[in-house]
């Protein structure tokens, strides 16, 4: 793992336990995409991305603004610090960070930040699609 990777998912990892905070981006609280902003900016830049979105967005709404910040990559190619759209109950609308470990993530239903193995059949979590950030790819190609 690049050494930027590295420090994605160590930064990612010290916001474990965070408070669940729909469009937080401190650490009294935090979302899915403010961990993904949090966790990037310091290591390899990454623009603020917008807070304009409802709590249960659209599918098609999260892949776009993905694409506004990152490229669709096949998930074979997955690799530590890329970021996973996951589905969930019938949408995919809520993003983590993969680690050598799993995923990391704002979870709201624990109400904090979590890490666990990427499929958690028990949870329904399954991983829809695998994004590169544009700042990532610049770093590491």
């Amino acid at each position: 793992m690049s050494d930027e990777r590295s420090r994605i998912v160590a930064e990612a990892r010290t916001y474990l336990g965070t408070p669940f905070r729909h469009r937080g981006r401190t650490r009294d609280g935090v979302d899915c995409v403010g961990l993904v902003y949090l966790s990037f900016n310091p290591v390899v830049g990454f623009p603020e991305p917008p807070s304009d979105y409802p709590r249960q967005p659209k599918t098609a709404m999260a892949f776009r603004r993905a694409r506004e910040f990152c490229d669709r990559i096949p998930p074979n190619e997955a690799l530590p610090g890329d970021v996973v759209l996951i589905h969930r109950n019938g949408t995919s609308t809520h993003f983590g960070i993969l680690t050598d470990q799993g995923v990391i993530h704002a979870d709201a239903m624990n109400k904090k930040v979590i890490e666990h193995p990427i499929l958690c059949s028990k949870d329904g979590w399954q991983i829809a699609a695998v994004f590169r950030p544009h700042s990532l790819l610049e770093v590491c190609s």
